[in-house]
């Protein structure tokens, strides 16, 4: 019966990985999420198709998960900032044109949270942020007695873009290096079509299909 089960389970990766690769012919392309800095939207090993055409007719809007590229390199964020925008961070607080970002606090356990893996250090008061940007949801990961960045003010030009990561307190993103322009992103992350558990080496079956909003 366990080798019945396992044949069947290398088919079906074998069939998602042909279909993946059929898709990135045309319009979509696969990518892998290498780190935690997305989570809990994203976990290490999502396998994640990306439209590469869908911004080439209108640019990106706020909450749009993106494929970017800096240095050579393909990286995901959100987009918390568009063209024209005044952004200024106080804290955790994030302020768009002198309105706060709606912030709910859903969870204050650790239960749920893997560590050290998506914080990078260990838990530090690890907690769930329920954020709103343009009426979507989404949330946010944070962690520790304060924001690792300082406050900061801007003001985004006719083609910048302001990304965040959704683990606010493990990312690399606009608050380090600034605004991206709009030539430097690739493209708009979907949905999760595979998820790969490289420790164990079984696939997150739960997060097949999985949309990315």
């Amino acid at each position: 019966m366990k080798s019945k089960t396992a044949i069947v389970a290398l088919s079906l990766f074998f069939i998602l990985c042909i279909f993946g690769w059929l898709v990135a012919l045309f319009q979509y392309r696969s990518f892998v999420m290498p780190s935690a800095s997305m989570f809990p939207t994203m976990v290490p090993g999502d396998h994640f198709y990306a439209d590469i055409r869908t911004y080439k007719s209108h640019p990106p809007s706020r909450g749009d998960i993106v494929v970017y590229i800096f240095e050579g390199v393909y990286y995901v964020k959100r987009v918390v900032g568009i063209p024209g925008d005044h952004l200024a961070l106080k804290g955790r607080d994030l302020f768009i044109n002198d309105q706060a970002v709606k912030r709910n606090s859903v969870s204050s356990s650790s239960e749920h949270i893997p560590f050290p893996e998506v914080t990078g250090e260990g838990p530090k008061d690890p907690h769930l942020v329920d954020e709103t940007l343009d009426g979507k949801n989404h949330l946010v990961l944070e962690y520790g007695p304060s924001p690792r960045t300082s406050d900061q003010d801007l003001t985004l030009k006719d083609d910048e873009f302001f990304v965040l990561g959704d683990n606010r307190d493990n990312s690399n993103d606009s608050r380090m290096f600034g605004p991206l322009h709009r030539a430097d992103i690739f493209g708009k992350a979907l949905f999760i079509w595979m998820s790969f558990d490289a420790a164990s080496f079984k696939v997150k079956w739960s997060r097949t299909g999985l949309g990315l909003n």
